[in-house]
């Protein structure tokens, strides 16, 4: 678990945490973030942060050497 406060935006800190799943020579990888307020997720979201996230799927490949 990690805390994350983006430069942008002061005051508005976020708890991550990363889990890693084996599944039988691939991993699983869960990445929860919890944001302390509605206006906090808002903020982060205006960001691109949804975009940013769902562009894990090149490290998904990137991982896998595909």
């Amino acid at each position: 678990m990690q805390t994350f406060e983006f430069g942008g935006m002061p005051g508005h800190v976020s708890e991550q945490t990363l889990e890693l799943e084996d599944r039988g020579g691939k991993t699983r990888m869960e990445i929860h973030v919890v944001f302390r307020s509605k206006a906090g997720l808002d903020k982060m979201a205006k960001t691109g942060m949804k975009e940013g996230m769902d562009g894990a799927g090149s490290a998904r490949a990137s991982l896998s050497g595909k």
